[in-house]
């Protein structure tokens, strides 16, 4: 599998207008930074649901949402304890919505667990001392982005066999 310059572009036109936005909220903190949070939890959520429950993504993904959005929530107010709560009651909530809609109920439950308690560390990391916060919050984007890019390439060139056809029909 060669590198297809076409998918480069496309990849490369996201960066530049994603990634500016994603250093900007990191570098603001506070609001910016927790609004980045929600949204990429929001994302997430509903990929997870797609993944675990197709035939009924939708619900599900909204329950996984709302048990990541409101921990999340608690975190940037600094109730990281309540935050932690609320992510298991979210778990539990998520886990019901998903069994009561004929799926498996523990797929909704840990997809909560998954995708929250990231999301809480994260809020927690950026809302440290101004320049350790910012610091490692930093490196830890970084260090994400570097692997992601490197795995891109690497397996663009190399090759090998499909990892998930079902979900991600491209990637060896």
């Amino acid at each position: 599998m060669a590198l297809k310059p076409k998918d480069i572009a496309l990849r490369a036109a996201s960066a530049l207008v994603l990634a500016p936005a994603a250093v900007l909220a990191i570098w603001a903190g506070g609001f910016w930074f927790t609004g980045l949070i929600v949204l990429g939890g929001i994302m997430l959520a509903l990929e997870w649901a797609r993944m675990s429950e197709p035939q009924d993504w939708r619900a599900v993904g909204m329950a996984v949402a709302g048990g990541v959005i409101a921990p999340v929530i608690a975190a940037h107010i600094g109730q990281m304890s309540l935050a932690f709560v609320l992510l298991v009651f979210g778990a539990a909530i998520a886990g019901l919505v998903s069994h009561r809609r004929g799926g498996e109920g523990l797929d909704g439950a840990y997809g909560v667990l998954y995708l929250g308690w990231p999301c809480i560390l994260l809020i927690w990391m950026r809302d440290l001392n101004a320049d350790q916060g910012l610091y490692w919050t930093v490196l830890v984007f970084a260090v994400a982005w570097a692997a992601d890019i490197l795995a891109y390439l690497v397996g663009s060139a190399i090759g090998g066999p499909k990892l998930w056809p079902r979900f991600s029909p491209n990637k060896t």
